[in-house]
């Protein structure tokens, strides 16, 4: 017991964070979300609900080292929360997104990379009008995002006035249902009440193209395949 508690970070002590935030009724999902960039490095973020304030630093697990700590007012309602976050070594950054589509990149500037010059410390952006849902990010480059009637594609593109970056929805597919994605694959599914669908990713495109369709006979909300599609695991939510 002495050990954990040795081991343990207090975020709310050390950053002086109160207790105020209530969980959102109907919603499972925590109000923090982190990820790893490398074994002794952690990105995490996370939402004030009370003063709808984001929240986000570097952990070192090892030192106990925090760094970067960030806040920022979001123009939201106190239903938001960081949905997901990912690391993307192809651009060494953290893009970190909310329910209600706000979105964060963060470098790694603690990770010594030649993408890093000239890089600010955040970026913030809203990438559309509609609630997210399930996500996945493919091959550090694409989001491939659930909402209420849709399942929506972005991409990080460059506009030609600005010559800034922006998350750019280039392809929706009307289609209501559960992703599923494995990284080393090259497939999305989507599962319905009565059908799946296959869709190929183009890897240098990613855009989604329709490969096949089955029948929903288990009446299975979710069917996963490996990287190696030799395996697949199906279940369904009571």
């Amino acid at each position: 017991m002495e050990e954990i508690e040795e081991e343990e970070f207090d975020i709310n002590k050390a950053f002086n964070i109160n207790d105020y935030t209530m969980p959102i009724n109907n919603f499972p999902d925590p109000f923090i979300t982190c990820t790893f960039v490398h074994d002794d490095l952690i990105f995490v973020n996370l939402f004030q609900t009370y003063s709808l304030t984001h929240c986000h630093f570097f952990y070192v697990p090892s030192t106990k080292v925090t760094t970067r700590y960030t806040q920022v007012q979001l123009d939201s309602n106190n239903k938001n929360f960081p949905y997901k976050c990912f690391y993307s070594q192809e651009s060494n950054e953290i893009f970190s997104f909310y329910r209600q589509c706000q979105s964060f990149r963060v470098p790694v500037f603690e990770v010594e990379n030649d993408m890093n010059t000239g890089k600010k410390d955040f970026i913030y952006e809203k990438i559309h009008d509609k609630d997210l849902g399930q996500m996945f990010l493919i091959n550090g480059v694409a989001l491939i995002a659930r909402c209420s009637s849709q399942i929506l594609f972005f991409k990080l593109q460059v506009d030609e006035f600005t010559k800034h970056q922006h998350w750019t929805n280039y392809q929706n597919i009307e289609t209501r249902g559960f992703l599923y994605f494995i990284k080393g694959n090259k497939r999305i599914q989507i599962t319905t009440d009565t059908q799946i669908f296959f869709y190929l990713v183009n890897p240098k495109t990613f855009e989604a193209t329709l490969e096949n369709v089955m029948f929903n006979f288990m009446n299975c909300s979710q069917m996963m395949f490996g990287s190696k599609q030799q395996y697949c695991v199906t279940f369904k939510t009571n």
